[in-house]
């Protein structure tokens, strides 16, 4: 309703899809408004749980994109019932390839139990989707995420992947983490400004190639440390520090968390009390980014390979990626874990295996479940103060003093800025119109 009319005519047609399940209504909002506004032509959002509360606000939106005929922005809302699974199996590409292929057979036998599994179906669908409606670039989404371009590049989404070469085939986009300032959130979008940088984008590191990241994942060896190298080994120093602060959070709370010393940053001193424990630092999410991939209508479009990258339909890889690094390029704002009451509710549920966590920045799901699991609301504060708000030890400010954090109020002052109806445009002199409602003349 308070949409300005946007300056620019571009061709492209951009399409973002989303699975999520037990978030507010602020929050979806939120998702589905900034993402038009920022020039995604349309949304998809997936409802895991087909009872959630926060459809009727979704429907509602879905009706007034279509009522308004709004140009440019639409909704689609789908409720993953019974027939919806019962549709998705006929036509989803997963499935029909199940018998060819151990990985697609694996992701169709993992759906029920498996929420990673379910968003690769759902990427899969939404894809083809967005494919047979004509658009040109497709985006993956969990609901606490979105892509911010800078304002050096208007803001705009379209402008920044309508700027890119026929012949780049996707683009990964490389994610900052927030870091939550108060214990409760509630729309994360608009009340969460403070970001920690990703590694990428920092001096000394360069983004590794796709082929290079699929062929480790291949081998078994996604896990196993960089080969240490001499432009990045601030990164390790600096974080040293921090992983020697969280040595006594971690001993009092009886993280008993899996690891070994090659895992470890550069620690420079050795802790006051007792030998070193394992514990983490840095991202407590993934930082390798996600793919945002280009739609041939001539050509069946790419499959998920994960919910980080894709694979073309013949199951070759993509030829041409283009790394988002540089200062002006689109990121992933990704918002983990934002509200105590959020975290709490999500590791209350969910299980985690230590053999899947001992990867460094995987341990946080295996030592959130253990506190959570225990009861004991001291631990939890404790462990959200030190952990996820990253500040008990004045971790932020030291951070900062090295350029790696950010405040970014891009994103809440979009969405506050369309809350209210836009004022109307100033009439210079000189370009005043006059049409005669009679014979139409206009001058």
């Amino acid at each position: 309703e308070n949409l300005k009319v946007w300056p620019y005519i571009y061709k492209h047609g951009l399409a973002v899809a989303c699975m999520l399940q037990g978030v507010s209504e602020e929050v979806v909002d939120s998702f589905v408004r900034y993402h038009w506004v920022t020039g995604w032509n349309h949304v998809f959002l997936f409802f895991d749980d087909p009872d959630d509360p926060s459809i009727r606000h979704a429907k509602s939106l879905e009706d007034y994109a279509q009522s308004k005929k709004m140009a440019g922005a639409g909704l689609s809302v789908h409720r993953m019932d019974a027939s919806w699974w019962e549709a998705a199996k006929a036509r989803s590409r997963f499935y029909q390839r199940q018998e060819k292929n151990d990985f697609y057979e694996g992701v169709c036998k993992k759906q029920p139990a498996d929420r990673s599994a379910r968003k690769l179906i759902v990427a899969d669908l939404a894809i083809l989707e967005a494919h047979e409606m004509g658009i040109d670039w497709f985006a993956f989404l969990d609901i606490d995420e979105c892509i911010f371009v800078p304002r050096m590049q208007d803001c705009s989404s379209r402008r920044f992947f309508g700027s890119k070469e026929r012949s780049v085939e996707a683009v990964r986009l490389w994610n900052h983490e927030a870091v939550p300032e108060d214990s409760e959130c509630g729309d994360w979008f608009r009340e969460c400004t403070l970001f920690q940088l990703n590694r990428q984008h920092c001096h000394g590191f360069h983004p590794p190639r796709e082929y290079d990241s699929l062929l480790r994942k291949k081998e078994g060896r996604e896990f196993e440390p960089e080969a240490p190298n001499q432009d990045t080994a601030w990164w390790d120093r600096l974080f040293g520090q921090i992983y020697l602060r969280r040595q006594e959070a971690t001993k009092r709370l009886k993280l008993n968390l899996p690891g070994s010393r090659a895992d470890r940053p550069i620690v420079e001193g050795v802790p006051t009390k007792g030998p070193l424990v394992e514990t983490f630092c840095g991202f407590f999410s993934y930082e390798d980014g996600k793919m945002i991939v280009r739609l041939n209508r001539h050509l069946p479009p790419p499959i998920p390979n994960s919910k980080h990258s894709y694979l073309a339909d013949n199951g070759l890889m993509l030829q041409e990626v283009y790394q988002a690094n540089k200062s002006d390029d689109a990121v992933i704002l990704h918002y983990p874990n934002a509200g105590m009451t959020n975290w709490r509710r999500r590791y209350e549920t969910s299980s985690c295996s230590s053999s899947a966590s001992a990867w460094p920045s995987l341990r946080l799901p295996l030592a959130s479940h253990a506190v959570v699991s225990s009861g004991s609301r001291r631990d939890q504060d404790l462990f959200y103060r030190t952990f996820i708000m990253q500040n008990e030890h004045n971790e932020m400010a030291y951070l900062a003093e090295h350029g790696l954090v950010t405040r970014l109020e891009i994103v809440r002052n979009i969405l506050y800025d369309y809350d209210n109806p836009q004022a109307p445009p100033e009439q210079l002199p000189g370009q005043t119109t006059w049409v005669d409602p009679k014979s139409g003349l206009k001058l």
